[in-house]
């Protein structure tokens, strides 16, 4: 795996500039003025977005998190958002979305994410888990020992960092993060409620009720 981080490394972030037009991507949601939960008109813009979950998607209620692999704030909050997203009394799911927008190596670290999650989703949830808990700035080597802990066929992944629909998949959930507001990381949507920034479980089960 470290030699496919090296290889890619250029390639992946500057390599790839165009993106495709999917049919499965439908940005009217975003402008339903219908009484629907704010987070279900998101989850129906690309389902393909939403494989990167925890917990079950008939839940009732909902928790979409933007994140970036760079950010703290990201790194603080995600016990916060597991520790909900594990109480079964609440009836939560917790889908993760990429707003790479720190750095251009956020951008590299998500294209992986996504790419491990085009083959095996409870691969990627640990994969984001591992990303989260990185002790420090994430750097190659650190991500390279990440990397050889995933059980993914290598063949595969080579193939789909480089592919135009994760390109498309992260230029959609940028879309849709700067289009309601988001300015940084982390961002959230609880239900019918956008927060921007750190929040306290209890915070957000507050929002929840």
């Amino acid at each position: 795996m470290k030699r496919i981080f090296i290889f890619f490394f250029y390639f992946i972030l500057f390599g790839v500039s165009n993106i495709g037009s999917s049919a499965e991507i439908n940005f009217k949601p975003l402008f339903d003025k219908s009484d629907k939960v704010f987070a279900h008109k998101i989850l129906e813009i690309m389902p393909s977005l939403n494989n990167v979950r925890i917990g079950n998607p008939n839940a009732k209620n909902i928790i979409i998190e933007f994140v970036d692999y760079n950010c703290g704030y990201c790194k603080a909050i995600h016990k916060e958002i597991i520790d909900l997203a594990n109480n079964t009394e609440l009836d939560l799911v917790v889908y993760f979305f990429q707003f790479p927008i720190l750095s251009d190596s956020s951008r590299l670290y998500s294209k992986i994410l996504l790419s491990v999650a085009e083959q095996n989703t409870g691969e990627a949830i640990l994969l984001h888990d591992k990303l989260m808990n990185v002790k420090g700035n994430l750097n190659e080597n650190k991500l390279n020992d990440i990397l050889s802990s995933i059980n993914i066929n290598q063949e595969k992944f080579e193939k789909d960092i480089v592919s135009l629909e994760i390109e498309e998949k992260i230029e959609v959930s940028y879309y849709v993060a700067r289009r309601i507001g988001g300015t940084g990381t982390p961002l959230l949507i609880i239900n019918n409620f956008v927060e921007q920034g750190f929040r306290t479980k209890e915070e957000i089960i507050n929002i929840l009720d």
